[in-house]
């Protein structure tokens, strides 16, 4: 078996999170199964620069695209990205004779046909929960794609059973048949911490932010009980103008003390931050699956999150919980109560140990590989 993957649009910088950081634990998951050379890699020049790094003994192919493209700097290289996704996929499928093409990740011109057997990997469906944070042009655009990547997909993967419903309602069209649940792979590499200097103790937060990570519910409660513990609140991952604007004014205008926000950081430094910090907490409004609360208990940090969407199925009910997930006082009564109780290391351990089988790179891993398989003996 021969699979062609499309690693062009997992991220856009040197921030690898989200997407990206799925995908490479994926491939240490696949690596580690000794799969890794069944696979065939077309990227970005970014992209391909860190898969290289990351997996020097991969088969990875830089994605051509016309030159003059490049001029055209509208909406993140929109031209661009459709000459990759339209003629340089599809071209570098056929020219390295794969039996599959993998999409890990859906994007507004995701190369799909009846005649390529292909997966793709639909991580959440946040343009249909919250389309008001889109532009309704933009919204119909990226609609109109995910109905035609869905539909002409031969398998469908979703992280959760939330986000494979939530296909099945938005767009009934789609065959629940095709639709396979498997989660994300979660690898943490306890061993490797870098110190990152911070007012202990703390409070953690690890989330991108953006609108639904809900993180203004977490500064609310934060200035309810700031007076009441000696915990700041350490807010950490890449922030996006559009909501980081709002946030920082608010906490300027507020004279909240003791927030502290880091931006984006090494995975050795966010280790270390997980390592040493007293509570966790992830205030989502919506997540397709919702890594960081699972990597928090990895640590054996105690864990504060919301029963929005896939999250309490993801984390399988083993943390601590508020709700609603917009209501600041619950939240600050929630960490109060949990920073007073004295956190049980057997249970803690016994956490670890679930998530460890249930989300280890090499056992999702195997399970993509069956998947893989199923897929290309389907008639």
């Amino acid at each position: 078996m021969r699979i062609a993957l499309n690693a062009t649009n997992i991220f856009h910088s040197a921030e690898v999170c989200g997407v990206g950081q799925y995908v490479f634990n994926l491939l240490n998951g696949f690596t580690q199964l000794g799969f890794l050379d069944s696979f065939r890699f077309i990227a970005n020049s970014e992209v391909a620069k860190v898969l290289s790094r990351r997996f020097p003994e991969a088969f990875i192919t830089s994605a051509p695209y016309p030159p003059f493209l490049d001029r055209f700097g509208w909406k993140d290289h929109f031209f661009r990205q459709f000459a990759i996704e339209r003629r340089s996929v599809p071209s570098f499928f056929r020219r390295e004779e794969a039996n599959l093409l993998f999409h890990p990740f859906m994007a507004q011109h995701l190369f799909v046909s009846k005649a390529i057997k292909t997966v793709v990997t639909t991580h959440d469906l946040y343009l249909r929960r919250f389309p008001e944070q889109l532009s309704k042009k933009y919204y119909l655009m990226l609609d109109r794609s995910y109905r035609k990547t869905l539909l002409g997909a031969t398998r469908i993967v979703t992280p959760s059973n939330v986000v494979k419903n939530d296909i099945l309602t938005y767009y009934p069209e789609v065959s629940k048949e095709k639709i396979t649940v498997i989660p994300n792979p979660i690898e943490i590499q306890t061993d490797q911490k870098a110190p990152f200097s911070v007012p202990e103790p703390y409070i953690l937060s690890v989330n991108a932010f953006r609108y639904h990570k809900n993180l203004i519910t977490l500064i609310k409660a934060f200035e309810r009980i700031h007076s009441q513990i000696a915990h700041s609140l350490v807010l950490t991952g890449p922030t996006i103008p559009s909501i980081s604007t709002g946030i920082f004014r608010y906490i300027e205008e507020k004279r909240i003390p003791k927030i502290i926000i880091t931006g984006y950081i090494s995975d050795a430094q966010r280790n270390y931050l997980y390592q040493n910090a007293t509570l966790f907490v992830s205030p989502s409004l919506c997540e397709g699956f919702g890594i960081t609360p699972i990597e928090a208990a990895l640590f054996g940090v105690p864990v504060i999150t919301t029963r929005e969407t896939s999250i309490p199925e993801v984390t399988q009910n083993l943390l601590h919980y508020y709700e609603p997930a917009t209501d600041a006082i619950r939240l600050a009564e929630k960490i109060l109560e949990v920073l007073r109780e004295e956190p049980d290391p057997v249970r803690m351990q016994s956490i670890q140990e679930t998530f460890r089988n249930a989300y280890s790179p090499s056992t999702v891993a195997r399970r993509y590989w069956e998947c893989f398989q199923n897929t290309l003996e389907a008639d």
